[in-house]
C-alpha cells in the first residue's frame, strides 16, 4: 500500500540507525530529536524520490542517500557528510536550511544537480561538494568561512561576497585547469 512506501518516525528518537537499503521506500520524513542518521542508512533506495530533513542538530553521515531517486532534497540538518548524497543521478533541487557544514564530495556525481539553495548559517563547503552536477553557478553566502573546490567540471562559476572574506582562502574552486 501507499502508507507503507513512506517511512515517517514521529516519536523522538535520536539515532537512525537502521539501514534501508534498497527497500521500496519512497519518502522519508524524519523528527528533528534525530542527532545521527547512519552511514549507509538509504543507499540504493532508488525508489526514494523526497525526503524531508527537519532534524536542526543532526549529522547526516557518509553515504545516507547515496544512489537513491532522489529528485528534491529539503535538509535542516547541521551537517552533511562525506559523500550522503553521491551519485543521486536524479536529484535536481536541494534547499540547505540550518545547514553549517557540507563535506567533500557530499553531492558529488548528482548529474541533474542544477539548482542550490542556502537558507542556512553556512561555514563550510568541503573539496569536491559539487563536483560532477549539472550546476552553473553559486553564491556562497557570507557566512561561509571555509571552501574548498567546489567543481571538477569547467565552465563554472561562484561569487563570494565582498563584505565578508574567507578565513582560508582556496587553493582553487575547480579541481582542473587553475590559473
Amino acid at each position: 500500500s501507499a502508507a507503507s512506501d513512506v517511512y515517517k518516525r514521529q516519536r523522538k528518537v535520536t539515532m537512525l540507525l537502521i539501514r534501508f537499503s534498497a527497500s521500496e521506500v519512497t519518502k522519508v520524513v524524519l523528527p528533528e530529536s534525530l542527532i545521527i542518521i547512519a552511514d549507509y542508512a538509504f543507499t540504493d533506495c532508488t525508489s526514494l524520490t523526497e525526503i524531508e530533513l527537519n532534524c536542526p542538530n543532526a549529522k547526516i553521515e557518509s553515504m545516507a542517500f547515496s544512489n537513491t531517486g532522489l529528485t528534491k532534497a529539503v535538509i535542516n540538518s547541521k551537517c552533511i557528510g562525506e559523500n550522503a548524497f553521491k551519485n543521486c543521478k536524479k536529484l535536481e533541487k536541494v534547499i540547505l536550511n540550518g545547514v553549517e557544514k557540507i563535506e567533500p564530495n557530499a553531492f558529488a556525481e548528482c548529474e541533474s544537480l542544477s539548482e542550490i539553495e542556502f537558507l542556512s548559517p553556512l561555514k563550510t563547503i568541503g573539496q569536491g561538494a559539487f563536483s560532477g552536477t549539472a550546476i552553473d553557478s553559486v553564491n556562497v553566502p557570507p557566512t561561509v568561512q571555509i571552501i574548498g573546490s567546489l567543481f571538477e567540471r569547467h565552465g563554472a562559476l561562484y561569487e563570494v561576497p565582498a563584505n565578508d572574506p574567507l578565513t582560508e582562502e582556496p587553493k582553487c574552486v575547480f579541481d582542473s585547469d587553475c590559473t
